[in-house]
């Protein structure tokens, strides 16, 4: 039995027949890649519940109400924007787009939003500001984590801060992007950041106070 994400994605889901499932953990159990690899996508599913907890908890503006309004209606700038994100996450594995794609549901959010960055109240043009204050003084030292650190790996940086990198994907330009989280003991932040002209672009970034992201 050739085990693929799309396996490792039904046995998290519990949608395996019980001699799959039997053949999946002997394979596991024998397997420290495949085993890393499944650890891997249950950690992008706890991301994935984890931000529909906050975003639940999480009031929408009035302003974005009335921007949502008014698409139903009118403009189809935002319905152009989602198809550009849809198109890159057709691109990945159906198990991609359950696991990886699904954790960076930040991006969509940020997308239908209108630029508005849910939990921070940063628009959309102020955000590369935003983050460069947040990160002030170890912006190198962020990047070159970001270059380096392997999928799973937590580096510590000044500032008391903790980066994890999530996971590792291609975009539909064939950029190499990174979902990461940034952890400080007064808040947590959580983007995406794709690689290109030598150099990484912020897509998106979602802010949340310490309290409420534990």
């Amino acid at each position: 039995m050739t085990i693929t994400d799309e396996t490792l994605s039904a046995f998290i889901d519990g949608e395996l027949s019980p001699a799959e499932k039997r053949e999946v953990e002997q394979q596991l159990a024998a397997d420290k890649e495949l085993a890393a690899r499944l650890a891997q996508l249950k950690q992008a599913d706890e991301l994935v519940r984890r931000h529909a907890r906050l975003i639940d908890d999480t009031p929408m503006p009035a302003s974005v109400l009335a921007m949502l309004q008014d698409t139903q209606t009118s403009s189809t700038d935002n319905v152009i924007q989602m198809s550009a994100w849809r198109k890159s996450i057709q691109t990945l594995s159906e198990s991609a787009q359950q696991h990886l794609a699904k954790a960076a549901c930040l991006v969509l959010a940020v997308g239908l939003a209108g630029g508005y960055l849910l939990g921070s109240g940063s628009s959309s043009s102020s955000m590369q500001t935003d983050i460069a204050q947040t990160r002030s003084g170890s912006q190198a030292e962020f990047l070159a984590a970001i270059s380096s650190a392997a999928s799973g790996e937590s580096v510590s940086l000044p500032g008391n801060q903790q980066l994890q990198i999530s996971f590792s994907f291609e975009d539909a330009d064939a950029r190499l992007c990174r979902h990461y989280l940034l952890e400080s003991p007064q808040q947590q932040r959580e983007g995406v950041v794709c690689r290109a002209n030598n150099e990484w672009l912020n897509i998106a970034e979602m802010t949340f106070s310490a309290d409420a992201a534990g």
